[in-house]
């Protein structure tokens, strides 16, 4: 059985190494450091489930969800928001533009793993 195949999104370089040391054994993963860059590389890959940060340069990760939601090629993509916005508001406000789910960071890993096997299995 193949891995399934994780993008990880965020600008914060150390954030990106935690995630991929925390989920390499499990997962094949692939790293963007902007919405434009993942967006450019969800169009040359397949991926399974994407975990985006909220708060990025050039676009946000508002804005990257609603180009994703709007294409129907990515119509069944997990998405899950990773951000250090940890407000019921923000939570609200990410669920509502197309995430699947919502982790605030600092996380706990087997929340996160739990998060990503829950949206995996929804797809």
């Amino acid at each position: 059985m193949s891995l399934k195949r994780i993008l990880i999104v965020d600008d914060v370089e150390d954030n990106r190494v935690i995630l991929q040391d925390w989920l390499e054994e499990d997962y094949e993963l692939f790293q963007a450091a902007t919405g434009v860059e993942a967006l450019e590389f969800l169009e040359q890959e397949s991926i399974d489930l994407v975990l985006l940060d909220l708060s990025l340069p050039e676009m946000s990760g508002l804005e990257v969800i609603e180009k994703i939601r709007k294409s129907p090629k990515f119509l069944n993509l997990p998405v899950i928001a990773v951000t250090a916005y940890t407000s019921s508001a923000d939570e609200s406000e990410a669920l509502k533009a197309g995430f699947d789910a919502f982790l605030a960071k600092p996380f706990k890993v087997k929340l996160l793993f739990e998060t990503i096997e829950a949206a995996l299995k929804e797809t």
